[in-house]
């Protein structure tokens, strides 16, 4: 519990420093950050499915647009490898998820070049729990009101959670509007 406080309070940094023995050393790792972080610092944020990859370029269909799809079809890429060692992007052909992804610039036609939000903690598949949809996600600090759960004991992962889709969509709109009024004023 002292280690999710800690990480709150730190934030969104990405570098963690660990004082081991000897002289302190530099470690670097994703740091857990809040719903409201990863919401501020994505682009476009939407449900939809992997339709196809090729050389580490997924293509994703957009089939509920949360937010920032204005511009573009309902199809978009996304870079689907892991740049450094603690990045966890990937696509799974088939896989309906919630995608956090953030523009990395613009190829020679304009369109936007996309990443996973936030080293691919911004994928979060759907899972059915007893009939009710959840994303499974990590690194990822839930407001407590979504009431997210560590998954299933004999889960290879035991450090993903699951929260509930509906949950995860309003508070994703609440955290758009706190931004909002935030920017307005």
């Amino acid at each position: 519990m002292k280690t999710l406080w800690l990480a709150l309070a730190l934030g969104a940094a990405n570098l963690a420093v660990s004082a081991g023995p000897g002289p302190a050393s530099t470690r670097r790792e994703v740091a857990t950050i809040p719903l409201a972080s990863l919401v501020e610092m994505s682009d476009v944020i939407g449900v939809g499915m992997v339709v196809g990859e090729f050389d580490g370029v997924a293509t994703f269909e957009m089939l509920h647009a949360w937010k920032g799809a204005d511009g573009f079809d309902s199809r978009t890429t996304f870079r689907a490898t892991p740049t450094w060692t603690c990045d966890t992007s990937t696509a799974v052909m088939g896989e309906v998820s919630v995608m956090f992804l953030k523009a990395k610039g613009a190829d020679d036609e304009g369109a936007h070049e996309y990443a996973i939000a936030h080293s691919g903690r911004g994928r979060m598949p759907l899972s059915p729990d007893a009939g009710k949809a959840r994303v499974v996600f990590q690194d990822i600090a839930m407001p407590v009101i979504m009431g997210s759960m560590r998954c299933a004991e004999e889960s290879k992962t035991p450090w993903q959670f699951t929260a509930d889709l509906v949950a995860l969509r309003a508070q994703v709109v609440l955290a758009m509007h706190r931004a909002a009024e935030t920017d307005a004023r």
